[in-house]
């Protein structure tokens, strides 16, 4: 499936028919899911020669991806990278990565991420609340 998705968009662009930013998150998540965070990053750096910007929305399947990977500081990396792509990390992108921290035993750092989404003037939502390392 990941090569031929990888294929397809080569197909399509042949065809003049040019992929957008919602269907490279798509094969971006696709590949996260089989955990091909690789290929997924690999997607992005294509999505990115293609003239298309990455979104919130890509940055949050590669982090979550690196964190169900347990790549918690690859995936700290990436919310770094966000500004640099004039992105601002949402309250998904910060539970994802709290999530991810919990997961790894990084409570601490965990606390921490939380407290700097709160002083930064997020709100936090029930899911960013309800981690708890399950």
């Amino acid at each position: 499936m990941t090569n031929d998705a990888k294929h397809e968009v080569e197909a399509m662009i042949q065809k003049a028919v040019f992929p957008d930013v919602v269907t490279y998150n798509t094969l971006m998540d696709g590949y996260c899911s089989r955990d091909k965070i690789y290929m997924a990053l690999e997607m992005l750096n294509t999505m990115r020669s293609n003239g298309i910007a990455p979104d919130c929305s890509s940055y949050n399947i590669l982090i979550n991806g690196h964190g169900k990977g347990q790549k918690v500081d690859e995936a700290i990396d990436l919310v770094r990278q966000m500004p640099a792509e004039g992105l601002k990390p949402e309250v998904q992108t910060y539970s994802t990565l709290i999530h991810g921290l919990f997961q790894m035993g990084r409570h601490g750092e965990a606390g921490n991420l939380f407290n700097e989404v709160l002083n930064e003037g997020n709100k936090p939502d029930i899911i960013t609340c309800q981690n708890d390392g399950t």
